[in-house]
């Protein structure tokens, strides 16, 4: 208990695998060992330790045993995020946002990469970049567990790692309020999104650009990035066959009036590529802003500057 780097802990993995599981489960035996062991490992552990329990799959065997979440002495909900090789990682992180918040817990992919079987090196590398980047946009307690760790070890993949922590390093949503938003899923077709949730216009259809937001009223975060690259990441050089000219279109209904500085980054060194000064007037009006042109994929910060910032100032002195 004492151990300080140890966040969480996972009474069964594949709990669902379990000779006989079903039948425990449905007799209420499975639900009161865990109730118990909970209550037994509270009273012991002196780290104060989140506790859950693991089931392997997909996001569909948290609901299919939702009553083990359901249980107060469960306090965060965990499991895997194996997908179809069809299927976008993006869009299965997606599907966990969309219904494992209604448990009202912290949630955290501890597996995927790829089917459960593995895949392709392009289709594991895209995971582990789009688990690192889309995981902060997605109600998620931190990025997701790639299971096949030595994958990235032997091939030094932890710039993957490196850009994300980078950039989340100065990042605190804690009890900001927070609002997550696509973006859009053809850079043509400019969808109602409302703040903080932006469209983006692209001058061709070569490219297919799709984006993650969120943020509040006073700071907006997000990832742009072209959706087959992140798919299928690039063995060759990424740099090659850059999208340029995608214009960035803000809300602004929803942005308060005043200075913001708005940042790129590049998404492996987690470096600044390019930062401004734009202004939000008191009708809410943004300029135009050309996004930097990039290849797989490109992030922004904009947040309000401390210099020149009266609105600002003055709203945080209420």
């Amino acid at each position: 208990g004492a151990q300080t780097n140890i966040m969480a802990i996972e009474f069964w993995s594949e709990m669902n695998l379990v000779t006989g599981h079903d039948e425990i489960y449905n007799n209420n035996k499975a639900i009161e060992w865990h109730v118990n062991a909970a209550r037994e490992f509270k009273r012991l552990d002196q780290g104060r330790h989140i506790l859950s329990t693991h089931f392997c799959g997909d996001h569909q065997n948290q609901l299919k045993y939702r009553r083990y979440f359901e249980q107060p002495e469960m306090e965060h909900v965990i499991g895997d995020a194996y997908r179809n090789r069809k299927v976008h990682f993006v869009d299965q992180i997606r599907m966990h946002a969309e219904v494992l918040p209604q448990f009202g817990k912290p949630i955290l992919i501890t597996e995927y990469g790829g089917a459960s079987g593995g895949g392709g090196g392009p289709c594991v590398v895209a995971d582990i970049h789009a688990g690192q980047w889309s995981a902060f946009f997605m109600k998620q307690a931190g990025t997701p567990f790639l299971w096949w760790h030595d994958f990235i070890h032997v091939n030094n993949y932890y710039p993957h790692y490196q850009g994300v922590a980078r950039f989340m390093s100065d990042i605190d949503p804690r009890g900001k309020g927070f609002v997550d938003r696509d973006i859009i899923a053809d850079p043509l077709q400019l969808l109602p999104f409302t703040a903080p949730g932006f469209p983006l216009v692209a001058p061709n259809r070569s490219s297919i650009v799709e984006g993650l937001s969120t943020g509040n009223s006073r700071e907006l975060y997000g990832w742009i990035y072209v959706r087959f690259k992140v798919h299928a990441y690039p063995e060759a050089n990424p740099y090659n066959e850059k999208v340029a000219g995608l214009k960035l279109q803000f809300d602004n209904r929803r942005m308060a009036p005043g200075v913001y500085r708005l940042e790129f980054f590049d998404t492996m060194t987690g470096k600044i590529l390019q930062a401004q000064t734009v202004a939000v007037d008191a009708n809410g009006r943004l300029p135009e802003i050309i996004i930097p042109a990039f290849s797989v994929d490109i992030a922004f910060k904009l947040r309000p500057s401390m210099v020149g910032n009266d609105y600002y100032n003055r709203q945080e002195q209420k």
